[in-house]
């Protein structure tokens, strides 16, 4: 599937992205704890992005409100626009699935918390711009979405890897 399917199905392919995720981390969850008498991941889906974050992840007490996003394993994104509410949220964090064309994860990057505060410090970036401009043309400041660039998160290639980060699992 080349970019333009890509971008022509790109919700559609968030979706399948985002649940192979939870299931991937799910089970590796479920085989490392559960298996040896600890407890399953919780999940809380978001119906809507309104407190910044798509997913509650819980284990064992540590809450991380995360907000997903999908690159092509090829893609050229080289920031990501990130709702400020999350630096308000438990464990705030973001991950990135980096994802090839038939929508395998291949490795994930992180945004992680500061320890202090518990949650992504989104303060020190700077604020995303509307895609289409206004009637007179231009694109006005969207004080609410910060745009991080690709270099400040964290790769692993593991979902184990990813887990310990979240977690300390």
């Amino acid at each position: 599937m080349g970019h333009t399917a890509n971008s022509i199905h790109s919700t559609a392919r968030e979706h399948i992205a985002e649940h192979a995720f939870l299931a991937v981390m799910g089970q590796f969850i479920w085989q490392k704890n559960v298996l040896s008498d600890g407890e399953p991941m919780g999940v809380l889906r978001a119906e809507a992005d309104n407190d910044g974050f798509d997913v509650l992840l819980s284990l064992e007490g540590v809450h991380r409100a995360v907000q997903l996003k999908t690159t092509s394993l090829d893609g050229r994104t080289s920031r990501y626009s990130i709702n400020r509410k999350l630096a308000r949220a438990p464990g705030g964090c973001v991950i990135v699935l980096i994802v090839d064309d038939a929508i395998t994860l291949n490795h994930f990057l992180f945004l992680e918390s500061d320890e202090a505060a518990n949650a992504v410090d989104l303060d020190g970036y700077k604020s995303a711009k509307h895609t289409k401009g206004n009637r007179l043309g231009i694109k006005t400041e969207r004080s609410g979405i910060a745009t991080v660039p690709r270099g400040e998160f964290t790769k692993y290639e593991s979902v184990g890897e990813l887990a310990e980060a979240l977690f300390g699992a």
